[in-house]
């Protein structure tokens, strides 16, 4: 009699149809967050290589001694804007995106430091008509080394650009991320040798 009632009960439990459908249920989230995660990760690294490029050739051309003309600077960078958009058309660069700052030497653009002077009241500041080297020129004290502009020739130029856009996959919710991306590129390029490098000029702090 047990036997009988047992029979359809041992049945059910052996049916193995439909089992295919709940486990594809239970791993389909992690694995199209794996997948579409691994598109985005290649499609950031794609982008990046895209800016860089574009930095680099831009950087080429800035640095001919046109490259100080602004209209001339301001078709280098739509260049830029043009290659990656063309892989990304939501790409985004505003007026800020683009930067230029020039140096001495390559070692100065790697590691900016202050202008030397002589700070004969020790009080950290440049002022009181204390004398101070113009290393780039620009006749202002520059705390930090840094000059923005193109620079003079055979300076060291530090050219950089940022992109903003959104994510292909809108996963990154789902992983506490933001949605939208923010990648920044930049080389240092000597300025072509169109000229006689000007020398060092000592200023007096005051006239900064």
């Amino acid at each position: 009699m047990l036997t009988k009632f047992r029979r359809p009960f041992v049945k059910v439990v052996k049916d193995c149809e439909g089992t295919s459908i709940v486990e594809f249920a239970v791993i389909s989230p992690v694995m199209f967050t794996l997948l579409f995660g691994g598109f985005d990760f290649g499609h950031t690294l794609y982008m990046k290589s895209v800016l860089q490029g574009a930095i680099n050739k831009a950087a080429r051309d800035s640095a001919l001694e046109t490259g100080t003309v602004a209209e001339v600077q301001a078709a280098v960078d739509q260049k830029v804007i043009d290659q990656v958009t063309a892989v990304h058309r939501t790409a985004e660069f505003d007026t800020d995106s683009f930067s230029r700052s020039y140096f001495r030497t390559f070692t100065d653009a790697a590691f900016p430091e202050s202008e030397v002077w002589d700070d004969t009241n020790s009080d950290g500041e440049c002022n009181n008509d204390e004398n101070y080297i113009d290393e780039n020129n620009n006749s202002t004290f520059d705390a930090d080394g840094i000059a923005d502009g193109q620079g003079y020739t055979r300076d060291a130029v530090k050219y950089s650009a940022t992109v903003r856009y959104d994510r292909l996959f809108p996963l990154a919710g789902l992983l506490g991320i933001s949605n939208r991306v923010e990648l920044t590129a930049s080389t240092v390029i000597a300025n072509q040798p169109y000229g006689q490098k000007a020398a060092a000029i000592t200023r007096k702090c005051e006239d900064a």
